[in-house]
């Protein structure tokens, strides 16, 4: 039996609107699938041990990447280039900023070395030097001792996570060292200083 003009109008009317509705569905479907891959690129993590410790702002991880601690500044702890621009810049003797880029060594050595830490980016991944920068989590202190009494001025976050950079800062040992566009946690880190001097902890004891 043959189709009817109304049978054949419905027909075209119904290829229509479906092809209208795939069209308007695909785009949809396709930013929400690339919306759902940024956001597991933003959230992925890398885990590693810090196998050394070179200065108070910089260490060796376990797979021979050296990095260096994003948006903080330990003194030097040897006489170089930089040590003499912050004695000049300072006022301070150069002999007494790498005394207290020492013991700035020395205090994060016992805070990180050898711990399982995952790390966190900014903006930009590598410096000039090639070095990561990085914001560093010890993810395996509070998880192997939860009960663990930390000190004064060591940040913890939600996931019970230690805050590296930040707890040097607020333990006393760095001061906020902020170069755009890697300005994620500038603000907290200006806080951190401020309590860690008007508190008087690490370097700014009396």
């Amino acid at each position: 039996m043959p189709r009817t003009p109304t049978r054949r109008r419905r027909s075209r009317w119904f290829t229509f609107l479906s092809a209208l509705l795939f069209l308007c569905w695909y785009p949809y479907q396709h930013i929400d699938s690339t919306a759902k891959k940024t956001v597991q690129q933003v959230e992925s993590h890398e885990n590693y041990v810090i196998e050394r410790v070179i200065d108070g702002d910089t260490f060796l991880l376990s797979n021979g990447e050296k990095v260096r601690l994003t948006g903080i500044d330990t003194p030097e702890s040897r006489e170089n280039t930089k040590a003499h621009k912050d004695s000049e810049r300072s006022g301070k003797d150069i002999q007494e900023l790498t005394k207290q880029g020492k013991e700035a060594t020395r205090f994060v050595r016992e805070l990180v070395e050898g711990k399982e830490v995952r790390l966190e980016y900014d903006v930009q991944k590598r410096d000039k030097y090639g070095r990561l920068l990085v914001y560093a989590y010890d993810i395996s202190t509070l998880r192997n001792n939860p009960k663990l009494s930390l000190s004064k001025g060591i940040v913890v976050n939600a996931n019970k996570e230690i805050f590296i950079n930040g707890s040097i800062v607020g333990s006393g040992y760095a001061m906020p060292l902020t170069y755009p566009p890697n300005v994620k946690y500038a603000d907290l880190f200006k806080t951190l200083y401020a309590e860690a001097r008007s508190s008087r902890r690490g370097l700014w004891r009396p």
